[in-house]
């Protein structure tokens, strides 16, 4: 019989994400509450399911909306001309992504509530579809802080983040150099 001294583990969390701050990491062998909440199972606001909470109403402004897609296309653009420069191949290899046209706004009403209850100021989350040159389409989601202590209501992005495609890429892949998404170098599609 061979007996051997078992190490004692403290229990380390990881770090809190971003996008689920009330997020604690739970032990397996403790039963999960009956009714947690998508902030305490870990799951962002953004991909809660049980919110139901999309609507589509859009807070801000076209020219807000052009001013942080463009932003980000600006980002994607400069991300991929190093990514090709460090790759030793020329920029014209992956067309730029300009921005085309918007093709939805969505916003996550439990955000938003505020506006109506009278805040004076609180953030929400927005979903936006667009479609850019060489027919791709992308959405991206944002955080908007909203402000009407000044008399009128502002709103301004906070934070921009998950950037994906909605097209298939597929047809990019032959064209697309090794090392490069294909999904943000529409080079197989001809106009």
């Amino acid at each position: 019989h061979l007996a051997t001294a078992a190490p004692r583990f403290q229990s380390v969390s990881a770090p809190p994400r971003w996008d689920t701050r009330g997020h604690a990491t739970r032990s397996l062998l403790e039963p999960l509450p009956v009714n947690r909440t998508c902030e305490q199972a870990g799951i962002p606001e953004w991909q809660c399911g049980c919110s139901q909470g999309w609507v589509e109403w859009c807070p801000a402004s076209e020219a807000t909306l052009q001013g942080f897609v463009n932003g980000a296309l600006k980002r994607v653009n400069e991300m991929m001309r190093d990514t090709l420069a460090s790759l030793h191949e020329p920029r014209s290899r992956c067309p730029e992504l300009t921005l085309v046209e918007f093709e939805a706004c969505e916003a996550q009403v439990s955000g938003f509530r505020g506006i109506s209850d009278g805040a004076e100021s609180g953030e929400g989350i927005i979903r936006v579809r667009f479609t850019t040159g060489k027919k791709m389409r992308y959405e991206m989601y944002a955080y908007l802080v909203f402000d009407s202590r000044n008399g009128g209501l502002s709103m301004r992005p906070r934070e921009l983040f998950n950037f994906n495609p909605l097209s298939l890429y597929r047809p990019h892949e032959a064209c697309t150099p090794v090392g490069v998404d294909p999904a943000y170098c529409p080079c197989g599609i001809v106009e």
